[in-house]
C-alpha cells in the first residue's frame, strides 16, 4: 500500500482564475498535499530559498510552473531551481499558455520534468490538471514524499 504523506506543492501562477482551477483539482485529488501560491517568479525563488517572509515554509516535493510571470518568469526561475544543488531535485512541472517550440525545448533543456501546454477552456485546464495531479501525486514516488 502507498504512503500517504503529506506532498508539499509550489504552485507558482500570476492568473487568479488558473490558480483557482489548479488549487480546486489539487484539492480533489486522493492524495494529501497542500498548494502554496506564489504569484511572481522572485517570490517563488525567495519561498524556495526560505529568504523573508518565507523563513520555515516547507520544501515543496513539487513545483507547478507557469512561464509568463511578471517580473522575473518562469524561464528564468527554472534555471535557477536547476543550477541550485538543493532545488534541482524537486520535479517541475511547467504549466504555461505558451505553445513554442523554442519555449518546449529549452525547458527540457534545463531539465523540466514535463511540459504542458494550458488549454483555452477552464474545463480543459482542469481535465489536464487533474491527469497531471494523478500522475503526480498518486502514481509517481516524490523525492521526500
Amino acid at each position: 500500500m502507498r504512503r500517504r504523506n503529506l506532498i508539499e506543492v509550489l504552485l507558482v501562477e500570476d492568473n487568479p482564475g488558473d490558480a483557482s482551477v489548479v488549487r480546486a483539482v489539487f484539492g480533489e485529488a486522493k492524495s494529501l498535499n497542500r498548494v502554496h501560491h506564489a504569484e511572481n517568479g522572485l517570490d517563488a525563488v525567495r519561498f524556495l530559498r526560505k529568504d523573508a517572509p518565507y523563513q520555515g515554509v516547507p520544501t515543496p516535493h513539487l513545483i507547478l510552473l507557469d512561464l509568463s510571470l511578471p517580473g522575473m518568469d518562469g524561464r528564468d526561475v527554472l534555471a535557477e531551481i536547476k543550477r541550485d544543488a538543493s532545488l534541482r531535485g524537486i520535479p517541475v512541472m511547467i504549466l504555461t499558455s505558451s505553445r513554442t517550440q523554442q519555449d518546449i525545448l529549452r525547458c527540457h533543456e534545463e531539465h523540466a520534468n514535463c511540459f504542458i501546454s494550458k488549454p483555452e477552456q477552464a474545463e480543459d485546464l482542469a481535465r489536464a490538471v487533474r491527469t497531471a495531479a494523478q500522475f503526480w501525486l498518486d502514481v509517481v514516488t516524490l523525492p521526500g514524499g
